[in-house]
């Protein structure tokens, strides 16, 4: 009705020559404004939140038994012989640089939930800001939060985890969906014994460092913009839980026909069921990596694969994924050395620690300034971790 009213007048009251200068500016118009609602629409898209309600599960019975009975008093009579293959698949492939990534994220969390709730408070990157800004989080209840968080251990990534949340993506993006159906039931399948289980999923991810902050932050909807009960941070950051083992899957989407992408991310937190074989909740965990863009975290591109590392006691060693990663259950307390050697390391190094029951984030970082020399461990103790939970790296240094 509105057009036949505006030809009506225009044929009426203009001549031929403004008629047609009349409908060049109506075209130009209503061009502008398709654009614009099609801006609108990408951006309505791309400002998405994780799946809201996470769900979690808990066992009845106690298992810290069979972790006693596993790890043995002080002592070198073990020695590391057989290579622990379940943190990583078997093709060296996952977790990938993005997976990676997000685990690398995870446990620098856990050490220091403080600084974390700083840096995602006033990290200006994109992947961080643009979901934080746009859902107008709370910032100061978001850092007071995270300061009452208590230092957890790492977790340890798990193929039979990552498998299933694998499986749990590859339904999503089938479905074009974001939702927990039967996520739990994919975990019993890949065959992960397990005390208690988290998962999380986020099917509009655009980077392993915009799925960490969305998880995280936990943004949404709320007036806070964080999520009622801060389901994905309490998996993240294992906060009230034991998650100890961990397997992230993120699965590219670019199908023009569906809604999610451009990553769908599915992640399974999980304490083991330490009395099933191949099960355990202690590990040495970390990353064999380079900070070549000098950001201060790990992206992906960084990681060091094929890097044999091996602990002088106990009865495991691991060799690095593709991006990087490795952990190693801890069956030995005492001090031990944990060498590193092998694949591209321009340098072989060693690094002692003290090993527990309780696992440890030992990270592996050359220096890119002068990556062939090989410096003193740096320790990181109470002073940079509230819980006082270890965290030491060996860093090759000029």
């Amino acid at each position: 009705m509105f057009y036949r009213i505006v030809f009506s007048r225009l044929l009426n009251n203009l001549t031929l020559r403004e008629f047609h200068h009349s409908m060049k500016n109506l075209r130009r118009i209503l061009v502008i404004q398709y654009m614009a609602l099609l801006l609108l629409a990408a951006n309505t898209h791309a400002i998405n939140f994780p799946e809201p309600n996470p769900p979690t599960e808990t066992k009845k019975g106690d298992d810290a038994s069979f972790q006693r009975e596993k790890l043995q008093g002080v002592g070198k009579e073990n020695v590391s012989q057989i290579e622990w293959v379940y943190h990583k698949t078997e093709d060296n492939q996952h977790p990938n640089g993005m997976e990676q990534q997000q685990l690398w994220l995870v446990n620098r969390a856990r050490m220091n939930p403080a600084a974390e709730g700083e840096w995602l408070a006033t990290e200006s990157h994109g992947d961080v800001a643009e979901g934080r800004e746009y859902f107008k989080v709370d910032i100061v209840k978001l850092k007071q939060e995270f300061a009452a968080i208590s230092p957890m251990p790492p977790a340890a990534f798990d193929r039979r985890l990552y498998e299933a949340a694998k499986a749990h993506s590859e339904d999503l993006i089938g479905r074009d969906a974001q939702d927990h159906k039967q996520q739990f039931d994919r975990v019993d399948a890949a065959g992960f014994s397990w005390m208690s289980l988290g998962g999380v999923v986020f099917s509009y991810s655009k980077t392993g460092l915009h799925a960490h902050a969305g998880f995280n932050i936990d943004w949404g909807s709320e007036p806070d913009g964080m999520q009622t009960g801060r389901g994905h941070r309490v998996a993240l950051m294992s906060d009230g839980e034991e998650y100890f083992n961990v397997g992230i899957a993120s699965l590219a989407e670019s199908d023009e026909a569906t809604d999610v992408g451009p990553f769908v991310t599915t992640g399974n937190y999980a304490k083991a069921n330490e009395s099933s074989d191949d099960h355990y909740n202690a590990f040495i965990v970390g990353t064999v990596w380079q900070d070549r863009n000098s950001n201060g975290y790990y992206d992906e591109g960084e990681g060091y694969g094929g890097v044999r590392v091996e602990p002088d006691s106990g009865t495991y060693f691991a060799i690095t994924s593709d991006s990087g990663g490795y952990a190693i259950p801890i069956t030995q307390k005492g001090v031990a050395a944990i060498s590193f050697s092998g694949g591209s390391l321009p340098n072989s190094g060693n690094l002692g620690v003290e090993l527990g029951s309780k696992s440890l984030l030992v990270d592996f970082v050359i220096n890119k300034n002068n990556p062939g020399d090989v410096g003193n461990s740096d320790t990181r103790d109470v002073s940079a971790n509230p819980g006082g939970l270890p965290w030491l790296m060996l860093l090759l240094t000029e």
